[in-house]
């Protein structure tokens, strides 16, 4: 699959992305809510399931 960048550009879709940008965010909640390791991972395969549809 193929995203179109901001600036017009394509690049090849890259889950490990979806996955880091979810890792950044989990830092920016109180430490009770942060998602564990796992739950990051089966959110990131959720959304790119959604994407894909």
């Amino acid at each position: 699959m193929k995203i179109i960048k901001g600036s017009g550009s394509e690049v090849k879709f890259d889950a490990q992305k979806i996955t880091a940008a979810i890792t950044k965010a989990n830092y920016e909640v109180p430490v009770k809510e942060r998602l564990s390791k796992e739950q990051i991972i089966l959110d990131s395969k959720k959304f790119i399931c959604l994407r894909s549809q």
